[in-house]
């Protein structure tokens, strides 16, 4: 990309931004009612988690009749407190495909036609320069997963990552991810640079980083959810590639700050106040 173009890239792109819209005290009172309801159900989605993380260790070193229906088949031969957590990681998994808006962030389902709400005046060129921009970070996010997953490959032949433990850093990151949701994201601070989730290049990345250890635990529990994440993982990168438009806050007015329902960010440590934006 010349300079010249990321120079007017990003003057254009910051004077979107930085246009103020005040919005009528009944619409601000309903989009703050709906965006508390959608945090108070994240912090929700965040005890669940941390409950199945608590029952996954009990399921793991506590009990032990349990662990044996993550290996092949036994998945069918009995019901263990491992199957609610197989269930609810499924649901998840499946939710951004079928949920509509109002139901999850707008941020993992912005990728369908059912959200977009097209801007009325776009620059092709700097929709260009979003698209090659992110891409280019998110290949970072990319290369920083291909290390974990060498890592826990190491880790698995040399005999100091079992299965156990697969199951086990699944269940942590599940934990980790409502945080950077709700909180604070390393990815977003280090790589992505984007405003908050709602933008985020990669927001439908999670089940593929959560769960890319199940691939060491060959089995109808563990490849089910496997194959499932790639699935949409595949699924987000040809609609991102398709349709760029409907991810880039300068083409999709309903990512912007001033159409937000969702407000999971709000008491987010960002670095900075958002403000409503065109």
């Amino acid at each position: 990309m010349k300079l010249s173009d990321r120079i007017f890239g990003s003057f254009v792109i910051r004077a979107l931004q930085s246009q103020p819209e005040v919005l009528p005290h009944h619409v601000a009172d309903k989009k703050s009612k709906a965006g508390l309801k959608m945090r108070v159900r994240y912090q929700l989605r965040l005890c669940l988690r941390f409950l199945l993380f608590c029952l996954t260790i009990y399921s793991l070193y506590f009990s032990k009749n349990e662990i044996s229906i993550i290996f092949g088949m036994n998945f069918f031969k009995k019901f263990t407190l491992l199957h609610l957590a197989w269930v609810y990681w499924i649901i998840e998994i499946l939710l951004p495909t079928f949920a509509t808006r109002g139901m999850i962030s707008i941020g993992s389902i912005k990728h369908w036609q059912r959200t977009y709400i097209p801007s009325k005046k776009f620059n092709p060129r700097l929709l260009f320069c979003y698209m090659k921009g992110s891409t280019k970070d998110s290949l970072k996010v990319f290369a920083v997963w291909l290390v974990y997953m060498t890592l826990l490959l190491i880790g698995h032949v040399i005999g100091f990552l079992g299965k156990k433990e697969m199951l086990l850093i699944c269940a942590g990151l599940n934990v980790l991810d409502i945080i950077f949701v709700l909180y604070w994201c390393p990815l977003r601070a280090c790589f992505m640079k984007n405003r908050c989730c709602t933008t985020c290049r990669i927001f439908n990345w999670d089940h593929i980083l959560i769960f890319s250890a199940l691939m060491f635990v060959p089995g109808f529990f563990g490849y089910t959810i496997v194959i499932l994440s790639v699935a949409g993982f595949l699924i987000w990168e040809v609609c991102f590639f398709l349709h760029p438009e409907r991810f880039w806050e300068g083409t999709n007015c309903s990512l912007r700050c001033s159409e937000c329902t969702d407000k999971i960010c709000e008491h987010a440590f960002t670095g900075k106040k958002h403000k409503q934006k065109v």
